[in-house]
């Protein structure tokens, strides 16, 4: 096995430099050759490894059509004109309501120790469910554009909870 060698610079600080070499084989060559059309982010030093992680820029000039993603409470609606539609139906609002009414339930517990535990304990757990949720409806919505060389259009949600003023239950489920 042939060992090439590389050397890469890291700034430390402005103007502060170190210079770390590289070993690897010939059957590392090819990623690496690639790593020097991408951008370089962060980059970890620890005793064993450096670990480099990579931005590639994605052509997003010529999509063959465009898609339009409408965000509702019960679903998620994606329309092309071709007429490819993508409607993706979730229960997040689910996830939600029933760790709200978990947590709900824990703060009325006369152990406040006990109740804080507790209140870490699932909101979290509901954070991560909804986290977890979204991710995989997000991958879903971006293999089907990917599929259909389609650019995403998404409606503007921007100060969305200025507009919205219908009373503590129902804001609350809205803004979630």
């Amino acid at each position: 096995m042939e060992i090439l060698r590389g050397q890469d610079r890291v700034s430390v600080k402005p103007r502060k430099f170190i210079f770390i070499n590289l070993k690897y084989s010939e059957y590392q060559r090819k990623p690496i050759d690639a790593w020097r059309e991408l951008r370089t982010g962060e980059i970890t030093i620890n005793e064993t490894k450096i670990i480099i992680s990579f931005k590639k820029g994605v052509d997003l000039a010529n999509p063959k059509d465009w898609i339009a993603i409408d965000v509702n409470e019960s679903n998620i609606t994606a329309v092309s004109s071709n007429p490819h539609i993508l409607r993706i139906d979730h229960n997040l609002r689910t996830i939600h309501t029933t760790y709200f009414s978990i947590r709900r339930s824990i703060q009325k517990p006369a152990k406040p120790n006990t109740a804080k535990r507790l209140l870490e304990k699932y909101s979290s757990r509901g954070k991560r469910r909804a986290k977890e949720l979204c991710r995989k409806i997000s991958r879903e919505i971006v293999d089907f554009t990917k599929q259909h060389s389609f650019g995403i259009l998404m409606e503007d949600l921007n100060s969305i909870r200025n507009h919205i003023k219908y009373g503590g239950q129902t804001n609350r489920r809205l803004h979630s």
